[in-house]
């Protein structure tokens, strides 16, 4: 398990899964055009680049998060606090296939299970002493911690899954409100003075 040290600026270190964090609202999108470490969140939508996953990327990662353990407390552990982050997002299989759809995780093993466990094995016995997403992390949990994102995103989950849900939905709004109009000038005709 990843133990982080009292990290100032971070209100909360921790971040829901991609499922969770979807469910609450917040869409996720790949940028090509930033390196690695460059994460985003922004109106809702995180913004993350492609992690290529392959043969080599578990050692690789392995050794630079090994290599930034014996680095001083004072330097700025770039590998261990993007791999804190991913792991805080993925927990399941089901986190990778979403991140992979996404263009996220470029997942070159085949098997989404493995991805899910070879990002949740890096952190044993690591120690992030430096956490290098504050304000993602500050922006993501205050956005989740808003009811209103919660009931909107379950709205658009369970109503307004397709387009034909929307125009029924706004059809039902127009008929309402032409019902309700007719019903008003029907008690109060215009024109005619009492």
């Amino acid at each position: 398990m990843v133990s982080q040290r009292n990290i100032v600026g971070v209100e909360d270190e921790s971040l829901k899964s991609t499922k969770e964090l979807q469910e609450a609202g917040i869409k996720f999108e790949k940028n090509e055009e930033r390196d690695l470490f460059d994460i985003r969140f922004v109106n809702g939508i995180m913004e993350i680049p492609t992690l290529h996953v392959e043969d080599n990327t578990e050692p690789f990662l392995r050794n630079m998060v090994a290599y930034e353990q014996y680095l001083p407390d004072t330097s700025r552990n770039y590998f261990t606090a993007y791999f804190v982050f991913m792991d805080n997002l993925v927990n399941t299989s089901e986190d990778v296939e979403i991140l992979t759809h996404h263009g996220i995780i470029r997942n070159l093993l085949g098997d989404s299970e493995v991805v899910a466990t070879m990002l949740n094995k890096l952190g044993n016995n690591v120690v992030a002493s430096y956490v290098g997403y504050e304000e993602v992390y500050n922006n993501v949990n205050k956005h989740c911690r808003v009811k209103w994102n919660l009931w909107l995103a379950i709205l658009r989950r369970k109503y307004f899954n397709n387009p034909w849900a929307l125009i029924l939905f706004l059809a039902a709004i127009v008929l309402l409100l032409l019902t309700v109009l007719q019903t008003i000038f029907s008690i109060h005709p215009v024109g005619k003075s009492n």
